[in-house]
């Protein structure tokens, strides 16, 4: 069984252009699928494999890791993915998967800050009070004005450089987004006020990522938020 996953792996790699954490997950999922109809069933082929296997393998995840139905969802996708492809190949003469639904997920409100509580985040920094977060404190305001204003992820920021930002035009260039494609984020008037201060500051720039950690030559690795 293991060999189907490599190849399916390799699949996903070269023609699917998946990222290495993307593998690294699905490796993951399928080898505890494995390793259970191996150790539950004693299949080692995938054409052994019913609908009544798989659903064997989600009772028991479910039951062991008490996982919510998003969590569940993934695991399902991975799984229709794995056998989906191996019947696309003729490795399969049908597709086990095929009849498994993801669970319906609870749907949850999303929670907005409102005027008063998006200005008090933004102006946290200017109450720090140790020397550290004092000499930093322009750095970490542009951080969160710039994820509050762009909607940006915590990954993407991070991976920013000074030649992604056009101050000219008012706009940042997404380049590490999770779809692989970059894109175009215009800048809020405050997101650009804080970045004329922080260049201001960071002149002559030793390193050419946007923000930079404690030693100015070095990037920002993680970002607790």
């Amino acid at each position: 069984m293991q060999g189907y996953v490599n190849g399916f792996l390799k699949y996903l790699s070269i023609e699917k252009n998946a990222s290495l954490n993307t593998n690294v997950k699905y490796k993951s999922d399928l080898t505890k699928l494995s390793n259970f109809l191996k150790n539950k069933f004693n299949i080692t082929e995938p054409t052994e494999v019913e609908t009544y296997h798989i659903r064997s393998y989600l009772e028991y995840i479910k039951e062991k890791s008490n996982l919510i139905p998003s969590s569940i969802g993934n695991k399902i996708a991975v799984i229709k993915s794995f056998f989906n492809y191996l019947h696309t190949t003729e490795a399969i003469p049908r597709n086990p998967a095929f009849q498994i639904k993801k669970p319906r997920a609870n749907k949850k409100l999303l929670k907005f800050l409102n005027d008063i509580e998006l200005e008090k985040l933004l102006t946290a920094p200017d109450r720090a009070h140790s020397t550290r977060k004092i000499k930093f404190k322009i750095r970490d305001k542009l951080i969160l004005t710039v994820l509050a204003y762009t909607g940006i992820r915590k990954s993407e920021l991070l991976h920013l450089d000074w030649q992604d930002v056009n101050l000219g035009q008012k706009y940042i260039v997404i380049r590490n987004s999770k779809s692989k494609v970059d894109r175009i984020v215009p800048l809020h008037d405050k997101v650009m006020n804080l970045l004329d201060v922080y260049l201001a500051q960071r002149l002559p720039l030793k390193n050419n990522a946007l923000f930079v950690g404690e030693r100015e030559t070095s990037t920002i690795s993680t970002l607790k938020l």
